[in-house]
């Protein structure tokens, strides 16, 4: 399992739970890894409890603590006269001669570390909002480290539900987020919350980037309404309406909130450790989020993480004071953060990150679009038929009872397969019963069954013998009775003068055949005719970027994927019609006959 999901990473000699300003600590510390570990992200825990109760040093060594997220480490070169990749496909472009740049630009390494929660772990709609311990779902602290030489310097920020009790159910594709609990219930909980976070971190400024109306408005207003009620100098609220700021595919002013809340990351500084200790140390941390707090939240996070990257890189000279970052370095470190995004997105909702193509390129195209349409269905569909096992498994791995929901589905599912079972039996019996019935009928009294074999034919035109099929004219007749008993040997017979022949009863068969299958492609062609109006409409809207915008990413992308099913549907229907007319069109057939 831990093998497979290519989420869940260990260390034999780093502590991947804590980051480098928990591990700062100037004292020394003589216990072994797994106690030292942070308990939020000990997700094997569990697990290996057996071990961890024996209490000798002799086990310490078979204990390796696992973290759920996503690891990924990459060295990069600050070099400005080195082409993107993209610039030297191109013909324009003349040959440069490679040169070593390792002593002419300098390097560096870029970790990215993400640690998932285990308290409240889940998927999508089965885990939201906040428990009555305080712990948040889809909770994760992301470390972005930079390496140069001797000196680490480390950022984290966190993402995490809204901590109010909140729920999304029902069957729909995007149901209405509701409320489970008054301001006065939830209260306890969300300073319970707030107080553990503000234990670890000191301080947090908290972005809130659901929609300020709509169907997300009345979750941003009980969380604003919970932090005036919190009241806590240390706690900074930070509210963006990231569809509103980013309408008509716009991802780019996200740097408006980056501009506004400058002076906050700076004040925040980060934490840097060289050989001889700590230099500097993080004072607080954002606390971004969204509803799901995957697609959003990632773009925000990546942006943040990209400002306070370029000021570590210019306080040790690595960057020019003035120059952005050169060209190569941003498209790799661009692909880092929605590879996080994405990591994070399927240990949740299943699938990958939606808005992933500009956190990759820094732009947002209509393929984007489409892209997350077929994120956003088979995230649907992940939630009505694959979510329930998989927070079975995960309340399973952290020794959480299996809910009485999930019983209720493994019980519909044996009524189901035992309903099937019954019915495969019923049919076995019938088929048997009428075997009996046709051996009293074939066996005369005095002969025995001793074995054999049934064919079973559906098609009536197997009635037929060859000899009938060869002359039109003869016919099978019912078995005559001759003592009581039937005679099953079929008899030629001469039709009566003025009866219809079997060959003009095929013809008018054939004729019925042409007029339902003409009706069907009547009905068929009908459908379409209603669809491809509503086809036109949504394209319209999305390639001038006007109504379908100003829905959820989901939903317009969902829409964006109804245009692209209906368009390969008229597609297969103007191949069938047209390309393939002795196959298509009824009386195409009739004049091949």
């Amino acid at each position: 399992m831990f093998m497979d999901s290519e989420s869940f990473y260990y260390s034999l000699t780093y502590d991947l739970t804590n980051s480098v300003q928990r591990q700062s600590a100037p004292e020394r510390d003589p216990r072994p890894l797994w106690q030292k570990v942070d308990d939020r992200f000990f997700w094997n825990k569990y697990m290996i409890q057996d071990l961890t109760e024996i209490g000798t040093p002799d086990v310490d060594s078979w204990i390796i603590p696992i973290i759920q997220g996503f690891v990924q480490i990459e060295e990069l070169v600050v070099n400005y006269s080195e082409s993107s990749d993209d610039e030297k496909s191109s013909p324009e472009t003349p040959p440069q001669e490679s040169t070593c740049v390792d002593d002419i630009h300098p390097r560096f390494l870029v970790a990215l570390i993400s640690r998932r929660s285990r308290h409240r772990a889940g998927m999508r709609y089965k885990r939201r909002g906040v428990d009555k311990n305080g712990n948040v779902a889809n909770y994760v602290e992301t470390e972005q480290l930079i390496h140069v030489h001797n000196h680490t310097l480390s950022f984290i920020q966190t993402r995490g539900s809204v901590p109010v009790f909140w729920s999304q159910v029902g069957y729909r594709y995007n149901p209405r987020p509701r409320l489970d609990k008054s301001e006065k219930e939830t209260v306890a909980y969300f300073c319970a919350h707030f107080e553990e976070q503000l234990k670890i971190y000191q301080k947090q400024v908290i972005i809130n980037l659901v929609d300020q109306a709509g169907r997300e408005k009345i979750i941003g207003d009980a969380y604003l309404k919970q932090v005036l009620l919190f009241n806590n100098a240390h706690l900074t609220y930070v509210s963006f309406d990231f569809h509103e700021h980013c309408r008509g595919m716009k991802f780019e002013n996200v740097q408006t909130l980056t501009d506004a809340i400058y002076d906050i990351i700076l004040d925040m500084k980060w934490c840097w450790v060289d050989q001889a200790g700590v230099i500097c140390k993080q004072e607080g941390i954002f606390r971004v989020n969204c509803m799901d707090c995957l697609d959003r939240t990632n773009v925000v996070q990546a942006a943040i993480a990209r400002v306070v990257m370029e000021q570590q890189l210019k306080k040790l000279g690595v960057m020019p004071p003035e120059q952005p970052l050169p060209v190569k370095c941003n498209r790799i470190y661009q692909i880092m953060w929605a590879n996080n995004g994405d990591s994070i997105s399927r240990q949740y909702a299943g699938t990958a990150a939606l808005k992933g193509d500009f956190t990759r390129t820094g732009e947002r195209k209509l393929a984007g679009v489409m892209k997350d349409g077929v994120n956003s269905a088979n995230r649907y569909y992940l939630n009505r038929f694959k979510d329930a096992y998989r927070q079975a498994v995960i309340d399973l791995m952290q020794g959480i009872p299996v809910t009485e929901d999930l019983y209720s589905i493994f019980n519909k599912e044996k009524e189901h397969e035992a309903l099937h079972k019954e019915n495969q039996r019923s049919h076995q019996e019938l088929i048997s019963q009428l075997l009996q019935s046709y051996m009293k009928l074939l066996l005369p009294d005095n002969e025995k069954f001793h074995g054999g074999w049934a064919l079973i034919d559906c098609d009536p035109r197997g009635r037929e013998t060859p000899k009938m099929r060869r002359n039109p004219a003869l016919t099978a007749l019912p078995p005559r009775e001759t003592n009581g008993r039937p005679d099953q040997m079929p008899r030629p017979y001469k039709p009566l003068p003025g009866a219809r022949r079997p060959g003009r009863i095929a013809e008018h068969v054939a004729e019925l055949d042409r007029l339902t299958t003409t009706l069907k492609m009547v009905l068929l062609l009908a459908g379409l005719t209603l669809k491809a109006p509503v086809a036109l409409y949504f394209y319209s809207k999305i390639v001038l970027f006007q109504s379908l915008l100003l829905m959820s990413p989901e939903d317009s992308g969902f829409y964006a994927l109804v245009v692209a099913v209906i368009g390969l549907h008229l597609l297969i229907c103007g191949f069938v019609f047209v390309l393939w007319p002795e196959d298509g069109w009824p009386g195409w057939r009739g004049r091949k006959r």
